[in-house]
């Protein structure tokens, strides 16, 4: 395990690298395809070490997990994530306007021709279903390797995302990079867009709840349809058995059932 501090500096440098790379969000079937590389890179980069998370929707899934579950969770870890995802778009943002005096990025930008209400629904829809994917990897659903299909599935559904509401919203479906961006405006320009607020921060947290929700039920509704238990449950060391069991990326858990832990073939670990 890292200490918190390198954990807190790799959601920092992640987010400054991804809003560096992706600031001009305008190109959509390129930029999806570079955000969406980016990102799966940096999920790949940084899993041992903070969990990769990189995205304030996807730090709250923990949180509404743990809710739901009526277990604890390490509630501060959540916030100091958040906070070192925020500042590392601040600081990408100060730099980006050093750098080439970029005003505006297009990230976060309602198209003329979209209603703010169907704009809030697309992002926060479109985020859910990034958070619902984060859900099937950290459950056990998705076999070991788990970090490289991780960053494939995660970053994936980003792309896809990205290209399909693009020109609509920006398709920033990141609350942690969404309120970077505001701060930077309040920064240069003195002003704050209160819809920008809704639409990109409080929308998108909020699907967090509903991809755990959501996941429930098709958790559900698998074992129902397959007639098995899809989870995955593992203990720490092999062959040993436990009551409470988490599969975890990094700090970022959710419970599992009783089982016994069978390392994978490549030697990696979850």
């Amino acid at each position: 395990h890292k200490s918190r501090a390198v954990q807190l500096f790799a959601e920092f440098f992640g987010l400054f690298i991804l809003l560096v790379v992706v600031h001009d969000n305008t190109n959509y079937p390129i930029s999806a395809f570079t955000f969406g590389f980016t990102l799966m890179c940096l999920i790949k980069m940084f899993a041992d070490v903070s969990g990769a998370e990189l995205n304030g929707a996807i730090s709250m899934v923990e949180y509404f997990a743990a809710k739901d579950q009526k277990r604890e969770t390490d509630v501060k870890r959540i916030q100091q994530y958040i906070a070192a995802q925020v500042a590392g778009g601040v600081a990408a943002g100060i730099f980006l306007k050093m750098l080439a005096g970029q005003n505006e990025l297009a990230i976060i930008r309602i198209s003329p021709t979209t209603s703010v209400f169907f704009a809030l629904f697309l992002e926060t829809t479109f985020t859910m279903l990034i958070c619902f994917s984060v859900c099937l990897v950290i459950s056990g659903k998705i076999k070991p390797p788990l970090q490289t299909k991780a960053a494939v599935i995660i970053g994936g559904t980003v792309g896809v995302s990205i290209l399909l509401i693009g020109d609509k919203t920006g398709g920033c479906v990141n609350p942690s990079i969404a309120m970077a961006l505001i701060i930077d405006e309040l920064i240069f320009k003195g002003t704050m867009d209160a819809v920008n607020i809704v639409v990109y921060v409080i929308g998108p947290l909020l699907s967090a709840y509903l991809a755990v929700q959501l996941f429930k039920k098709y958790a559900k509704w698998s074992e129902e349809a397959w007639g098995v238990n899809n989870t995955t449950p593992l203990t720490q060391n092999e062959g040993e058995e436990n009551t409470e069991i988490y599969v975890e990326m990094g700090k970022f858990s959710l419970p599992k059932e009783k089982g016994v832990f069978k390392e994978n073939g490549d030697g990696e670990h979850l």
